[in-house]
């Protein structure tokens, strides 16, 4: 028994410090951009929670580094960072894929209430309920503000999956894999695995890449697209002169 839980706790430690290492890197790339927009400091707010999310989880095994921290209010840390993953998540993909539909516009105006409301659940002490020293079990409150956080994560698959902007179809893979690891915290057994903060790792790579290849490229293709335009009207001037010289000529030797 206690081999499993040293064991089980190592990879939690691992997949954490994993996690802060990936997000970390991804954040700054995309913050170090010089063509930055709201997408960027969106996407940069959606790593911090994930990020919130992994040094909460990295409490969990590694107790010394607590500091007297009770271990319920790491358990409040943690869902406070999945929480706001899970709605800056959603206002992300609204901003890059520039989705302004009425139903994203109302689900974008109620998140704050939303978020204000799921964190009242949380730190109140009414969405888990201690079924041991550090285990907790989720109360029907607790799985309604998991509930709150899948709707978001499905609306934002709704938004990649309908829409015909070219960011969205890099985007639909990943969105569906979050709604997946939000899935896995309703589900008990999973909640003590690290198998969501991994897949929200994945996801965060992917986007980040995503992002940046789109904030790379474009550019280049644009100005591709530019010299080619350029290279166009210069031949057609270079076509007119020419047939207008010959004309000249024409009428020189007829004089």
């Amino acid at each position: 028994m206690g081999t499993s839980l040293s064991l089980q706790s190592a990879i939690i430690a691992i997949a954490s410090l994993v996690t802060f290492c990936v997000v970390s890197g991804f954040m700054t790339a995309v913050l170090a951009q010089q063509k930055r927009d709201r997408a960027n400091l969106l996407f940069a707010v959606f790593s911090l929670s994930l990020l919130v999310w992994s040094l909460a989880a990295l409490l969990g095994p590694l107790r010394a580094l607590r500091f007297g921290m009770q271990d319920y209010v790491r358990i409040y840390l943690l869902s406070t960072g999945i929480a706001l993953n899970a709605v800056t998540y959603f206002i992300f993909i609204a901003h890059f894929i520039h989705d302004t539909s009425r139903i994203t516009r109302i689900l974008q105006q109620i998140a704050p209430i939303v978020l204000v409301v799921g964190l009242i659940i949380v730190w109140s002490g009414i969405a888990f309920e201690q079924t041991g020293a550090e285990t907790y079990a989720l109360t029907p409150l607790g799985y309604l503000a998991i509930g709150a956080m899948v709707g978001y994560a499905v609306a934002a698959l709704r938004m990649v999956v309908v829409s015909e902007d070219k960011r969205a179809q890099p985007l639909r893979v990943p969105t569906f894999m979050l709604t997946l690891a939000y899935l896995s915290l309703l589900i008990a057994p999973l909640r003590g695995t690290p198998l969501a903060i991994l897949i929200a790792t994945g996801v965060t790579a992917w986007v980040g890449w995503v992002v940046l290849r789109f904030q790379w490229f474009d550019p280049l293709r644009d100005l591709r697209e530019e010299m080619r335009v350029i290279n166009r009207d210069l031949r057609q001037t270079v076509t007119e002169l020419a047939a207008e010289r010959a004309k000249n000529e024409n009428l020189t030797r007829q004089i």
